[in-house]
C-alpha cells in the first residue's frame, strides 16, 4: 500500500514534528530562563538599595558612636577633675580638724598654766 517513498515523507512529517516540539520546548525554556533573569535582577537591585540604605544607617551609627565616645571621654575628664578636688577638700578639711585639735589642746595647755600661775 506505501511505497518507500510514503515511508520516506512519514519518517522526515516525524523527525520535522519531533524538531518543531524541540524548537517549542527550547524556546519555552529560554523565555523562563528571561523571566527568571528579570527576576533575580529585581532582587539585585533591590538588595543593593537596602546594601545601601544599610550602610548609610551604619554610617550615622558610627558618627552617633563617635559623638557619644567624646561626650563621654569629656564627662570622665570633668569627673577626675572633680574628684581630685574633692580629694583636695577632704584633704584640708582633715587638716583643719587635726589642726583645729591641737589649737584646742594649746588652749586647754594654756588655760591649764593660766589656771596654776594665778
Amino acid at each position: 500500500m506505501f511505497g518507500s517513498t510514503d515511508y520516506n515523507i512519514v519518517g522526515i512529517l516525524f523527525r520535522l514534528s519531533f524538531l518543531l516540539n524541540k524548537v517549542q520546548a527550547d524556546e519555552e525554556g529560554r523565555v523562563i530562563q528571561a523571566e527568571d533573569r528579570k527576576k533575580l535582577e529585581a532582587q539585585v537591585l533591590m538588595y543593593s538599595e537596602k546594601n545601601e540604605e544599610l550602610q548609610h544607617k551604619m554610617t550615622e551609627m558610627g558618627e552617633s558612636n563617635r559623638v557619644i565616645t567624646q561626650a563621654l571621654r569629656l564627662k570622665q575628664e570633668e569627673l577626675n577633675e572633680m574628684t581630685a578636688k574633692y580629694d583636695h577638700l577632704v584633704k584640708e578639711t582633715h587638716m583643719m580638724r587635726d589642726s583645729n585639735k591641737y589649737r584646742l589642746k594649746i588652749l586647754n595647755c594654756s588655760a591649764y598654766i593660766l589656771f596654776f600661775l594665778s
